[in-house]
């Protein structure tokens, strides 16, 4: 499960480098003041879907590192850190007895 949560992780992130890359810059919109209308209507179509992918993508990246991160505590962690010093007291007192 964990390396499937990996791969998925490595497509968001592709995902969103290519997406930046693709977001219009602040130089960008000086170049576009000689277009037409409907160059213009179209390149602020792209730019909202190229924003909205974006987020999209940043809200699935931090939910699936939550989820890989919640999954791989409860991996190496299978009891409480208040059963492990019990244990851990319950050792040393077995030790000393002997």
């Amino acid at each position: 499960m964990l390396i499937i949560l990996a791969v998925l992780q490595g497509v968001f992130v592709l995902s969103m480098i290519l997406l930046v890359f693709m977001q219009k810059t602040s130089t960008d919109g000086m170049a576009n003041l000689a277009g037409s209308s409907t160059k213009s209507m179209h390149s602020s179509m792209r730019i909202d879907f190229v924003k909205k992918s974006t987020i999209f993508f940043a809200i699935a990246f931090i939910l699936n590192s939550l989820i890989m991160a919640n999954i791989g505590y409860h991996q190496n962690h299978s009891e409480s850190i208040v059963e492990q010093i019990q244990n851990n007291h319950e050792k040393i007192s077995l030790d000393d007895e002997e």
